[in-house]
């Protein structure tokens, strides 16, 4: 339904969608694209023909909008890379282990108090902070490790080059550390130092992942460090 095609398009995958409605209604599929999708069939009327005609428009309509849009590949405030980019890591590096065991980890770090943070300051405050955030992740950062900025309150850090998740743990731990440090901004923003709250989820790539598989899980283990309220990662090794 709905709900799933709006957890797709949230992953930003950048690839054509289309949607199969079980039913004769257009309003669901009008929904559909409204909410992300490039097209939509109805099950009722589907065949080979209209298949291919589907998805065809779909791939054309698709590639019309990123040359109309251009794909911007880096975060206006952060200046980080943003999602488009981490995405193309990540599916080089999957495709790459498919020939040659690789250790890929993708960490999801959250900012749980952004806009309570920044609600006195509005946006001033906030694009003070997500920079500095971004210049404090970016310190040491090794030079294999990748940096983006997905979502306003979210980064994301891949990582390979480790053994174990003891290795992910610590090159975390001294994220962290610093990313919990107070923020001294300037007083016209900010009159008193601001801290922040970070959720951090892990998913280390199993055999068989995709980047669908391996988006998807490192969102459940930042919710779940969310929910548990911890200041260690929330770590997911193995196929729940």
């Amino acid at each position: 339904g709905l709900e799933t095609l709006e957890k797709v398009v949230k992953l930003d995958l950048e690839i054509p969608i289309v949607v199969l409605t079980g039913t004769n209604s257009d309003q669901l599929g009008e929904q559909a694209i409204a909410s992300g999708a490039q097209d939509y069939l109805t099950k009722q009327k589907i065949n080979h023909e209209r298949l291919v005609r589907c998805i065809t428009f779909a791939i054309e309509r698709d590639q019309m909008m990123k040359e109309i849009s251009g794909v911007i590949h880096s975060n206006s405030i952060s200046k980080l890379p943003n999602a488009h980019v981490l995405n193309d890591r990540l599916s080089v590096l999957l495709r790459q282990s498919e020939r040659k065991p690789i250790n890929i980890a993708l960490c999801l770090i959250k900012i749980t108090n952004l806009k309570k943070q920044t609600d006195m300051g509005g946006a001033p405050a906030r694009n003070a902070l997500l920079l500095n955030v971004a210049q404090r992740l970016t310190h040491e950062k090794r030079a294999s490790d990748l940096i983006c900025h997905i979502e306003e309150d979210c980064f994301g850090l891949v990582i390979t080059n480790f053994q174990d998740e003891t290795d992910i743990k610590e090159a975390l731990d001294r994220k962290l550390t610093g990313l919990r440090a107070p923020y001294v901004l300037d007083k016209s923003i900010a009159s008193a130092p601001v801290k922040l709250s970070v959720a951090v989820g892990v998913c280390i790539a199993q055999v068989g992942y995709d980047l669908f598989a391996l988006r998807s899980r490192a969102e459940k283990a930042v919710t779940k460090a969310q929910s548990m309220d911890s200041d260690s990662p929330y770590i997911i090794s193995h196929d729940p």
